[in-house]
């Protein structure tokens, strides 16, 4: 993963009004490729591809075809928050289309000719993966849909990705999907949270378990975080601080799941599972805390 990517001059705009720099550091990453026991799995068979990242240093722990670009479904929001947090300021209100109000569920009820506050918008997407709020950020973004896709894949480029196309923002996959669906390798995923840990405005949401808020229509929201990576909740893991889930028919299950513990935060990527993938994500992360950290490296990682 490439160092010292500059964000772009309308980002730059937005994060010099109090953001953490979105495009931080994504250091070399220097690759190993080994499968955790299959006791530790429950039995599973291993996801499609998956990727275990210490956030700190940037490097890879262990992999499995990480580079391989595949549908991320809802994983792909990470990018969405990216692309919308450097893009808007934090004060905005996010205008809602007849497009993106009639997105399918999984979404929160956004009304057409409505605005929602940005931070609103953010919860719904980052908590349970809102459709709809995918949408309007996006289109908040680029004023289309295919201005957000022009957006996000140069901020793809910008951050060192190498193997992913960004275009729908809800990572939908469908017949009603935006150009058939994204393609993202779990390196790529791996260098957007590792980014996105980084910025409060979308971190905060991904490890927030439950949120109440009354939206500008009146309407009130009681809303609980799907990710059951979560402390307290149904596979709760210790350290456990977010961020996204994911499910399409097309894509079977993808998880992203971020953890810290003794001051150390890792990234654990999964694509392409059987089942919900958080049985994994444990086990790749148990590895983490099992490995001394790496140096810095200025290098790219090898493939």
């Amino acid at each position: 993963m490439h160092g010292d990517a500059r964000p772009a001059r309308r980002g730059s705009r937005r994060l010099s009004s109090g953001l953490l720099a979105v495009v931080l550091l994504v250091a070399g990453l220097s690759a190993a490729s080994s499968l955790p026991a299959s006791a530790d799995t429950g039995g599973s068979p291993p996801p499609e591809a998956f990727i275990l990242v210490d956030a700190g240093t940037g490097a890879v722990i262990t992999a499995r075809h990480m580079h391989e670009a595949l549908p991320p479904a809802s994983t792909a929001k990470i990018m969405t928050a990216l692309v919308a947090v450097e893009r808007l300021p934090l004060d905005a209100t996010i205008p809602v289309s007849a497009n993106a109000a009639n997105r399918e569920a999984m979404k929160i009820g956004m009304q057409t000719g409505t605005r929602w506050p940005f931070s609103q918008a953010m919860a719904t997407l980052m908590m349970i993966s809102a459709n709809d709020s995918a949408y309007a950020l996006a289109e908040a973004v680029g004023g289309s849909i295919k201005g957000f896709a022009a957006e996000a894949n140069a901020t793809a480029r910008r951050y060192g990705m190498r193997d992913s196309t960004f275009g729908d923002p809800a990572g939908l996959s469908d017949t009603t999907s935006y150009e058939g669906g994204p393609r993202v390798s779990a390196y790529d995923l791996a260098i957007a949270t590792r980014n996105a840990l980084t910025v409060p405005a979308i971190a905060k949401w991904a490890a927030t378990r439950t949120y109440d808020f009354t939206d500008s229509s009146g309407n009130a929201h009681s809303l609980t975080n799907h990710d059951k990576f979560l402390p307290g909740n149904a596979y709760g893991y210790e350290g456990a601080n977010g961020f996204k889930t994911g499910f399409t028919d097309v894509a079977g299950h993808a998880l992203v799941a971020t953890a810290e513990r003794n001051g150390r935060q890792c990234i654990a990527v999964i694509l392409g599972s059987s089942d919900s993938g958080y049985t994994w994500a444990a086990s790749l992360l148990d590895k983490c805390w099992q490995k001394p950290a790496r140096p810095r490296r200025k290098a790219s990682i090898a493939s």
